[in-house]
């Protein structure tokens, strides 16, 4: 078939729904609605009451611009030494040696397929020497990309196998090699931007097979790891591009909108509450939590944590006013989801991350977002207003079950911080059984991120993971400084959604269900992206 025949009736579609569109209700009345918010934005910004909130604003913005934290997190210097290193020098030269490898081995298979009748139409579509998407920038490997990394977390969570995570994290990589071997979607693979936090870390869990005290479920959890690893260098090439960096935002808010729409039916349905996973004496008439696609309501919500911002960040690129009050619109669905799960730790998270990117992508709004906070309380569910405060309430079940196991696990960390036990709940219930106080012996985790990191990978892992951790916040509140509003914002959600997940992990262990794993990782290969962003933008700047 012509493409020109696609091409128009494509077009063909798109002025019916202009038509339509000139006569909607809908539309009009959204328009209408756009109007009245510009109209009171308009005169809330020319009021007494907004000069003194800005006034307040600038106070606070000058204050943080001459604190030592700002100092700390804007400025580079982490990992200088590391890249002149022997050890550094020599890793590069091994990965461009099997890069090189890979790519010739790929454009080999590129030339044999574009020999092929069948598969040679697909580079070559004959009409006036144009070529087809696949040649694109950007183009049909980048859109593929994008869609499966955010379809893995649209999957319900009783068809999921984590075997296709790692499938589609070697697809990921085989379309990353295919972009560096034939130049496609501005893919390069740059060693030299590997963090040196990054290779120790997978180091030490590496290591960690040797000594594990379970070693065929240490092999099990590796397995994820590299899945993980994979799909974050994944990323960190392939969305290197703000096509494909806004490619995969807009993937990831199609994700969180899709799963919230899951997770507000459920509430819906009324599911029942769990005595697994509240104090329901101390939560009487709370209702069911909901887990959407994932299975566990905090892992929900550590989902929608992570992914919300680049949502966000995705909305503010978008250009229109009418689109942007119907995609905000949109980004509710995420939020009263994140509510439904009455997950404790994912609501400090959000407003963690809200707080961290708003300070990022406009300091002046953070008194606004204050008060705006303040006077949504009262529309708050009565349920959710009852969840707040049991925050910090050690009468709490769940609160003083997490004690008892800290306990147990801090003493087990004295005889076990050198090397660390193994990686994966095998080797941690092994050992920890015999450290268990108060009927905890039979836990796979020890509910705390920093603390399982320690005790399954020994000080090495620890210390790699905190670098790896403080290093991809650092250079993302870097990146938020940028010029380009585009890169600003991916820079500010990056920051925010590797912020709020720290603050997960003093209550949780976020790693213990891989798919949260894998988008940890993910989060942490756009952030890498958004810094080389950066990165460039600066060197040109500079030339």
């Amino acid at each position: 078939m012509s493409t020109s025949v696609v091409v128009n009736l494509f077009k063909g579609i798109a002025a019916r729904l202009h038509s339509v569109s000139d006569t909607s209700l809908v539309l009009k009345l959204l328009k209408k609605i756009a109007a009245i918010f510009s109209t009171l934005w308009y005169v809330l910004q020319n009021s007494v009451f907004c000069r003194m909130l800005c006034s307040m604003a600038d106070a606070v913005a000058n204050c943080y611009g001459k604190s030592f934290l700002h100092s700390l997190l804007t400025k580079d210097g982490v990992e200088k030494r590391s890249s002149g290193s022997l050890f550094y020098r020599a890793y590069k030269g091994i990965v461009c040696w099997i890069t090189g490898v890979l790519s010739k081995i790929m454009t080999f298979f590129v030339e044999l397929a574009k020999g092929s009748v069948i598969i040679g139409g697909l580079f070559d579509n004959g009409i006036k020497g144009q070529t087809c998407v696949m040649e694109n920038k950007a183009g049909l490997s980048a859109a593929i990309f994008a869609f499966l990394i955010a379809a893995m977390f649209c999957v319900p969570h009783s068809f999921w196998n984590n075997m296709y995570a790692l499938l589609i994290a070697f697809v990921s990589f085989i379309l990353v090699i295919y972009g560096h071997a034939t130049k496609k979607d501005g893919v390069s693979i740059r060693p030299d931007r590997t963090y040196i936090s990054l290779i120790l870390f997978f180091a030490s869990l590496t290591l960690s097979l040797v000594i594990s005290q379970n070693v065929g479920d240490s092999i099990r959890v590796y397995v994820f790891f590299v899945t993980s690893l994979l799909l974050c260098v994944s990323v960190s090439v392939f969305a290197a591009s703000k096509n494909v960096f806004k490619k995969i935002c807009v993937m990831l808010f199609a994700c969180v909108v899709v799963t919230g729409i899951v997770g507000i039916v459920q509430a819906a349905l009324k599911i029942e509450a769990d005595a697994s996973l509240t104090d329901l004496t101390l939560n009487k008439n709370m209702p069911g939590r909901v887990f959407s696609t994932m299975g566990n309501p905090n892992n929900f919500a550590q989902i929608l944590v992570l992914f919300m911002p680049f949502a966000m960040a995705y909305v503010l690129t978008v250009k229109g006013k009418l689109k942007k009050v119907l995609l905000c619109a949109l980004m509710l669905i995420p939020f009263v989801a994140l509510l439904q799960t009455y997950s404790r730790s994912g609501w400090i998270a959000f407003a963690v991350a809200t707080v961290v990117f708003v300070t990022l992508c406009n300091r002046r709004a953070v008194p606004f977002m204050f008060l705006l906070c303040v006077l949504a309380i009262p529309l708050l569910p009565q349920s959710v207003l009852n969840r707040i405060l049991t925050i910090g309430n050690l009468q709490d079940s769940s609160s003083s079950y997490r004690l008892v196991i800290w306990e147990g696990a801090f003493d087990m960390l004295s005889n076990y911080w050198r090397t660390g036990v193994g990686i994966g709940p095998g080797a941690f219930k092994q050992i920890y059984s015999g450290f268990a106080l108060g009927g905890t012996s039979d836990v796979a985790h020890c509910h705390m991120q920093f603390l399982e990191v320690f005790l399954e990978t020994g000080i090495v892992g620890f210390v790699s993971y905190l670098m790896l951790t403080f290093t991809v916040i650092k250079r993302s509140f870097m990146a938020s400084s940028s010029k380009d509003s585009e890169i600003k914002y991916f820079g500010a959600a990056a920051a925010a959604s590797m912020t709020s997940i720290i603050f997960i992990g003093f209550f949780e262990y976020y790693w213990f269900y891989p798919r949260v794993m894998f988008a940890f990782f993910i989060s942490t290969g756009l952030a890498v992206a958004v810094y080389r962003m950066w990165q460039d933008e600066k060197k040109a700047a500079e030339k």
